[in-house]
């Protein structure tokens, strides 16, 4: 019989560890190569980035024209956006309906030519497929004098989720 050297309890810890840093770095690969994949399903790239305004104050003309300021940020933050749902007269997330149903998108895409846009369905399809999810930054802009005042908001998750329909 032939007895194990002493350091062999050492060597087989530092074995297991070199073993389970290589599964998690193979997991890790595994699982951003994958959100990846599904990245560029929705937006053509590696990294998603998008602007939801999901709660337009105003009716439809209003509406129109905070959205259309929404896209301008968008495309200079270079952001992809996010198309809400509509009814009655408003853009909001709870609306029943897809952005097409009042609006022409293709149309939207001809106005601005280097903006990226997904409907929200898509949107929200793209969350719930994705490993990691994403991080958000709130915002409120406020007409308080010009220009308008832009407001830092801490997410409020369950009123988002029940109801503002992002879930």
């Amino acid at each position: 019989m032939k007895l194990l050297p002493a350091t062999f309890p050492h060597q087989f810890y530092q074995m297991i560890t070199v073993s389970l840093e290589s599964f998690e770095k193979d997991t890790k690969i595994v699982q951003e190569s994958r959100d990846g994949l599904i990245n560029r399903k929705y937006c053509g790239k590696d990294e998603c980035k998008f602007l939801l305004a999901y709660h337009l104050l105003e009716q439809e003309t209003q509406a129109n024209m905070h959205f259309e300021s929404s896209i301008q940020i968008a495309q200079r933050l270079n952001r992809t956006v996010v198309l809400p749902n509509v009814g009655g007269s408003r853009m909001h997330v709870c609306r029943p309906f897809p952005f097409s149903f009042y609006y022409d998108i293709d149309g939207l895409q001809q106005i601005f030519p280097t903006v990226q846009f997904i409907t929200q369905q898509d949107f929200m399809k793209w969350t719930k497929e994705l490993e990691e999810k994403p991080d958000t930054f709130h915002a409120h802009i406020a007409p308080r004098g010009k220009p308008f005042f832009v407001e830092n908001e801490e997410p409020k998750i369950n009123y988002l989720n029940n109801s503002e329909c992002l879930i």
